[in-house]
């Protein structure tokens, strides 16, 4: 472990050839796994982040009250027994939308200033100081980013109410990740960790400008190294994008004055474009990766199996890695017509991956050749960690892997009225997938009609991945009798008046019409 006087320093030739510094990788192809993170993480930030209600702007704006509440073709993936509820407008059963998006970022380490740097200040450099506090900031927090966006959506309901179906096409993804303070402090300190560090790699250059050797650091060596699975005690890193084709149908079972009862059932194709999952009880290491040729990662020798990390995507989205089946269930109950129960089982089923499927092999880490990460741009910051993860990660090719969706359960409560609606609503997660929720979601909320063309919708939510209350705001606006909907809403208003815990959102939706 590190002395108490500091890191030993050594030059290139003192150093004893049992730490393998010729295994430091040159600037190679992209490196496996912190490539794929941090394209991961900013794709979907400059592109569009597990949600609980997809990317409808509507039930955003209510904080997310969605199984009891949401219609239509905005069901499927919800409750799909809300098929079999009347048309939201009488006179107009079909209806068809186009490019809602729902997007989230959230981090319990970042302050707001810190987060937003993150997205739009990616040349930005953190001192050494910076990189100290950044350190101790992310040291038991992360970040969560969520991002759905709907290519288009199609419903029929009865007109008079009793059944309904829907069809969607879309594009899921999720990111969570954890770090505890070693792992943290190694992500942006490098080879100035002194906690894990204990002596220094140093070169001499001669500078021909002031014609003297100057002593440049290149790495540092532990002498009484961990293994992975000890270095990421408690940390967490999990990533799942997925393309879903749905179907989704409902139907009316029971029909009387005090009960009527509906139930749907729905069934969606899915590509599995990436998915990722690193975590360790400080024991164990669990790790797998599976890509798409898309991300253009190179997994050069290492593995038993080679996959086709080399091949041509086709056409402007990325091919997949993996295909699977998913399905949903639920069942809505409203009494007396005003008051709704409802519980649905969504995302159940998995995804075969066959394309770049890599686990990995616990492995001492004893060496390091950067400096950490420079700034808080993860994409930015992804090719300084080639030596971290040669000597961190042990990839080992697989064939194929079949990983479970982030199976969810979902129950609410609801009064709907001719101008306002109210809920509860919890969402349990059922695993531990990427893309699942670490602990139950509780929301309340509701909608009010201010006027015949606006809704306004507001509530409070906590759980999931976030530390905090949030308090979520819409406005829906609505023309020609419901003919043509648009909105916009944010995650969380309270985000505007407050520094630490940032949630930085937009759900929003233009092209939705009825008929």
């Amino acid at each position: 472990m590190p002395s108490a006087t500091g890191p030993k320093k050594l030059t290139e030739s003192t150093i004893n050839p049992h730490h393998n510094l010729n295994s430091f990788p040159k600037k190679q192809s992209a490196m496996k796994n912190w490539v794929f993170i941090g394209c991961s993480f900013f794709l979907f930030l400059f592109d569009a982040a597990a949600q609980i209600e997809l990317s409808n702007f509507t039930a955003t704006g209510r904080a997310g009250i969605s199984s009891t509440l949401a219609t239509d073709y905005q069901a499927q993936g919800v409750n799909p027994a809300n098929l079999a509820l009347d048309p939201t407008y009488d006179g107009k059963h079909h209806t068809i939308g186009f490019g809602e998006l729902g997007f989230s970022v959230y981090s319990d380490a970042l302050n707001k200033l810190n987060l937003r740097s993150a997205l739009f200040d990616p040349n930005k450099k953190l001192s050494q100081g910076e990189k100290t506090q950044a350190a101790q900031d992310f040291a038991g927090n992360g970040l969560t980013l969520n991002m759905d966006f709907l290519y288009a959506g199609y419903a029929w309901q009865r007109a008079s109410g009793g059944s309904g179906f829907a069809f969607t096409m879309r594009e899921r993804a999720q990111w969570y990740s954890k770090f505890n303070p070693l792992a943290a402090e190694i992500m942006f300190q490098g080879f100035n960790a002194e906690k894990y560090f204990d002596s220094l790699i140093t070169k001499v250059r001669f500078d021909t400008l002031t014609l003297k050797d100057t002593t440049e650091i290149i790495g540092a060596i532990a002498s009484a190294p961990q293994f992975l699975s000890q270095i990421l005690q408690g940390t967490r890193i999990a990533m799942a994008w997925n393309r879903e084709y749905g179907f989704s149908y409902g139907v009316n079972v029971i029909n009387n004055y005090d009960l009527k009862l509906d139930i749907g059932v729905g069934l969606k194709y899915i590509q599995g474009i990436g998915y990722l999952d690193i975590q360790s009880d400080g024991k164990t290491l669990k790790a797998f990766i599976a890509t798409s040729p898309w991300f253009g990662i190179k997994f050069g020798n290492n593995g038993q199996l080679q996959q086709p990390s080399d091949s041509v995507n086709l056409g402007f989205l990325p091919n997949s890695a993996g295909m699977g089946i998913g399905f949903e269930f639920g069942a809505t109950a409203i009494i007396k017509d005003h008051f709704r129960v409802s519980a649905s089982l969504t995302d159940l089923g998995s995804i075969n991956y066959q394309t770049n499927v890599y686990t990995a092999t616990d492995a001492p880490l004893t060496n390091i050749r950067n400096s950490g990460f420079s700034n808080y741009n993860f994409f930015k910051n992804a090719e300084q960690f080639d030596g971290f993860q040669k000597d961190l990660i042990k990839w080992d090719g697989l064939k194929n892997r079949r990983q479970d969706l982030p199976t969810k359960m979902r129950i609410g409560f609801a009064m709907t009225y001719e101008k306002w609606n109210a809920g509860i609503e919890t969402v349990i997660p059922l695993n531990s997938a990427s893309g699942n929720f670490v602990r139950p979601i509780y929301s309340i909320g509701g909608e009010y009609r201010i006027l015949e063309w606006l809704r306004l919708g507001s509530g409070f939510l906590t759980g999931g991945n976030y530390s905090n209350v949030m308090m979520p705001f819409g406005l829906t606006f609505v023309t020609g009798g419901g003919f043509w909907e648009m909105g916009i809403a944010s995650r969380d208003i309270l985000t505007y008046v407050k520094q630490k815990k940032p949630m930085l959102s937009l759900s929003t939706g233009f092209l939705r019409f009825r008929f």
